[in-house]
């Protein structure tokens, strides 16, 4: 049997010993996160912003301007969470392709040799007049 103190005589833990072995169990938020964090404190609230805005917006009738305006304004901020902005983005490099190889390139198992050059020629003789 093991003789070795678990906790020194003011109450502290000896060095190398816990009192929780097994260490905080994953996914478990810590008391200072679930306190500062603004999402937990909506949770511990049980407010959904997103719930009150949509219960706003069935509210509101269109007859107004002004219902008519903030029923716009909710879209466009509930929107963002569906269908975020999307970044742009920048190639720096050289491209040799010409019009006929990107078709070929795009068109890969969609149509055939034979179908992929006519369609390059329709295009040769459109740009051409």
């Amino acid at each position: 049997m093991n003789t070795t103190p678990v906790r020194k005589p003011d109450g502290k833990f000896v060095e190398g010993i816990s009192g929780n072995p097994n260490g905080r169990a994953k996914n478990t938020v810590s008391k200072i996160v679930r306190t500062y964090n603004p999402q937990f404190k909506l949770e511990d609230l049980n407010f959904d912003p997103v719930d009150e805005m949509v219960k706003i917006f069935r509210s509101l009738d269109t007859d107004s301007y002004e219902s008519t305006c903030v029923k716009v304004d909710i879209c466009k901020h509930l929107l963002q969470y569906i269908a975020p902005k999307l970044r742009s983005v920048e190639y720096s490099g050289n491209i040799n392709v010409s019009h006929e190889q990107a078709l070929k390139a795009l068109m890969v198992d969609v149509i055939t040799d034979k179908e992929a050059a006519q369609t390059a020629d329709i295009i040769e003789l459109k740009s051409a007049t």
